[in-house]
């Protein structure tokens, strides 16, 4: 098969598809806004004094979360929501609320800056508030329905007046913990995968074995098991009479038949050593997050939620075996089909936890200093 790239070809678009869908007017302080990754955010201004500025903030803020906007992720939606009040908490305290649109001046945004340096906040948790109100007025002064004062359009033009110090970056693992973590996470892996090749342990007992037997096909059938199943307490018992530890047991069960809390932490390490992506961005992962395979590498889609404004990116990494990172995604897929037969979800890490199935993990920093320790 030849490796040149076939001819292109000319494609026509209408005038209909160019033109921009109508923005739905904002008439309320309470409405929802559904983000562009099927999110939903509520926002609630109604309480907020000037109105005309909430007014203003609310269109602005559908605007950005809109097809084309800054703002494609529900927690960034939600984050500019819940920070914008701030901005009239500030004014109503110091009783500077401007009843008219010339009566906003750089003052207020000046004054909002020294607020909040005053209530103790990090020069970095500043910049990232004063940021994401510059951000909704520039929207505001955009939009021509508000004319602002020539003082404040140019406060609009900068951020902040004080120069903020630079970042201090965590370091990165040394190449020896690294090694550690990559090893462990290794050896884990490779007894997570081959629990799932090999055929479930028979009990030497006739009795125990049909009794393990219905419980394994009432998992089967029905996702979980319950601790009230008559089968599973009919089990417990024929263990306890023969005096068998059944410390932990309904999870060893399910272990057989879906990943655990356990599993998810050094098969999540590993990828994260591997590409370099930040654990948050791995648990947002998705069954469908490999795409354009070629040459033996393929593009992992992931969503960096700080990244403000560009969450969703692409990372192009080796795809073969289970020991490459495509490979290990496509081995967690299919390990977790039988899973999603009984609880429906798009989250690549879906496992048997806390007594279900879970497609997040719960207290995952506990569950990691679990694992090194």
């Amino acid at each position: 098969m030849s490796t040149r790239p076939r001819k292109g070809q000319p494609v026509a678009f209408s005038r209909e598809l160019a033109v921009s869908p109508p923005v739905e007017a904002i008439s309320g302080l309470r409405f929802n806004i559904q983000t562009l990754d099927g999110g939903e955010v509520l926002v609630d201004y109604a309480h907020l004094a000037p109105r005309w500025l909430a007014l203003a903030f609310a269109r602005a803020l559908r605007r950005l979360a809109g097809l084309g906007g800054r703002l494609s992720v529900r927690s960034t939606v939600a984050t500019y929501a819940r920070i914008l009040p701030l901005f009239f908490a500030y004014m109503t305290e110091t009783e500077g609320v401007p009843s008219a649109p010339e009566l906003l001046q750089a003052r207020h945004v000046d004054g909002f800056e020294a607020w909040l340096a005053a209530k103790g906040k990090s020069p970095i948790h500043l910049l990232t508030i004063l940021t994401k109100v510059i951000v909704a007025l520039r929207e505001v002064a955009s939009e021509g329905r508000i004319t602002f004062s020539d003082t404040l359009r140019n406060r609009l033009a900068y951020t902040t007046l004080t120069p903020m110090p630079a970042s201090r970056p965590r370091d990165a693992y040394s190449p020896y913990i690294a090694r550690q973590l990559r090893d462990a996470a290794r050896a884990d892996i490779g007894r997570i995968f081959q629990r799932f090749r090999e055929p479930r342990p028979v009990a030497t007992d006739s009795d125990l074995k049909v009794l393990e037997d219905g419980v394994h096909a009432n998992i089967d059938a029905r996702g979980i098991l319950l601790h009230t199943d008559r089968k599973y307490k009919a089990l417990l018992h024929a263990r306890r009479v023969r005096g068998l530890s059944s410390e932990n047991f309904c999870h060893q069960l399910h272990g057989w038949h879906y990943l655990t809390s356990q599993d998810v932490i050094p098969l999540m390490v590993f990828l994260a050593l591997e590409t370099g992506l930040e654990i948050e961005c791995c648990m947002t992962l998705t069954v469908d997050c490999l795409q354009n395979p070629a040459n033996g590498t393929v593009e992992i889609a992931y969503i960096k939620r700080r990244a403000r404004g560009a969450e969703h990116k692409t990372l192009r990494v080796r795809d073969g075996s289970p020991r490459t990172p495509g490979g290990l995604i496509r081995q967690v897929v299919a390990i977790t089909a039988a899973a999603r037969r009984h609880r429906p979800s798009d989250n690549l890490w879906l496992h048997y936890g806390s007594g279900g199935l879970k497609s997040r993990l719960k207290h995952p920093q506990y569950l990691v200093d679990g694992w090194t320790t």
